[in-house]
């Protein structure tokens, strides 16, 4: 159903900020990008930073984040959104690398991100991206636009709270039905050439029944970020939760007694919690048939959070993550997608990009599978 199949590489809203001091593994643009191309990456999913398009100075300021925040930059950084999009952009186009766009609404120093709540002005700023991309014939190498990462994880509106989504009201569904349905209209008004879609998690929208709730008629693209940690029966086992929250407090849980643990626990029921990962993947093969569209998965496959270890650790943390990785992708790559990431840690400051046999590995087989 895809014109060109996609090997994807999410590079979120690092790829901007993550190039000075300590936290600098993208300061050389032409450099990663050639590594990306290396690997077999054929496109790579950004945060343009659309509600840095609403400022009126030349540049802006991003707030830092958390320390316990396993992407993104820990301390504020100055940027010229327009000037470093374009320059980011034209490399990509140089190197014949597609772009699909998220919108993850990053904290800045205008809080320019909490005017984005209302759909008009959703439309408005995304439109000012597309726009600038036009001009500067940028907007061939789009080939999707997401306006907000993970509906409704990124969307900065404190009434699609947890609660909401937890029990799927009824006003939550009407909202977000009427949002979706608006923002991806108007878009398409404007820009009719290019895909829109929502991405989704499996964890917000998991059973059927759920998803039939949602009107995605507008969608030109089914995008739903999947983990076998999305299933409480593997996230339980690993204790992933645990390992997660420790992090934001001094009796943190080391990757190494993580690593282990989720190695062990992985084989021990490897056939089971692949079976899982297959037939949730097939579901949603299915939901992309019956809406007509492609369908693209930029972030799986095991574990929502994870961490690099320090060189001296003697053992390996990535090693039974690549080959767990490997096989849900080579399920996924089988069963019909038709564009995906290898895995959500595919990207140059996690330790897993430093195996460029690895990646071009599991790209090659994607492309290659008829």
């Amino acid at each position: 159903m895809c014109a060109q199949k996609l090997t994807i590489s999410m590079w979120e809203y690092s790829w901007l900020t993550r190039r000075w001091g300590d936290e600098n593994e993208f300061n050389d643009w032409n450099v990663v990008l050639d590594e990306a191309v290396d690997r077999g990456y054929n496109c790579l999913r950004i945060d343009p930073y659309p509600q840095l398009f609403l400022s009126e100075k030349s540049t802006q300021e991003i707030r830092a984040l958390p320390k316990h925040a396993f992407w993104g930059c820990h301390f504020d950084s100055q940027v010229s959104i327009k000037k470093d999009l374009r320059e980011f952009m034209t490399l990509c186009k140089e190197k014949n690398i597609k772009v699909g766009l998220s919108g993850w609404y990053v904290a800045d120093k205008e809080d320019l991100f909490k005017k984005t709540k209302s759909k008009e002005v959703m439309v408005d700023m995304w439109v000012l991206v597309l726009k600038f991309l036009e001009e500067h014939n940028l907007l061939e190498i789009v080939d999707w636009v997401d306006p907000v990462n993970e509906w409704p994880l990124s969307y900065p509106d404190p009434a699609n709270n947890i609660f909401s989504l937890a029990f799927r009201r009824k006003s939550f569904m009407k909202r977000t039905n009427e949002f979706l349905a608006f923002v991806l209209r108007s878009l398409k008004d404007i820009y009719p050439d290019l895909k829109y879609t929502f991405s989704f998690t499996v964890e917000h929208f998991p059973r059927k029944k759920e998803r039939e709730k949602l009107d995605l008629r507008e969608f030109d693209l089914l995008e739903i970020h999947t983990w076998l940690s999305s299933w409480f029966w593997f996230r339980y086992a690993i204790k992933h939760r645990l390992f997660q929250y420790s992090q934001n407090f001094p009796f943190k849980i080391s990757i190494k007694r993580f690593a282990k643990r989720a190695k062990d626990k992985y084989y021990e029921q490897e056939e089971k919690w692949l079976n899982y990962f297959r037939e949730e993947m097939l579901s949603q093969i299915d939901w992309a048939n019956e809406l007509g569209v492609p369908i693209y998965n930029t972030e799986g496959y095991i574990t929502i959070f994870y961490l690099n270890a320090p060189p001296d650790l003697g053992f390996d943390v990535w090693e039974w993550y690549r080959d767990a990785s490997q096989q849900c992708h080579q399920i996924a790559t089988e069963i019909g997608f038709d564009g995906l990431c290898t895995s959500n840690f595919s990207e140059p400051y996690f330790d897993l990009w430093k195996k460029p046999e690895w990646h071009k590995k599991l790209n090659e087989y994607f492309l290659n599978f008829k």
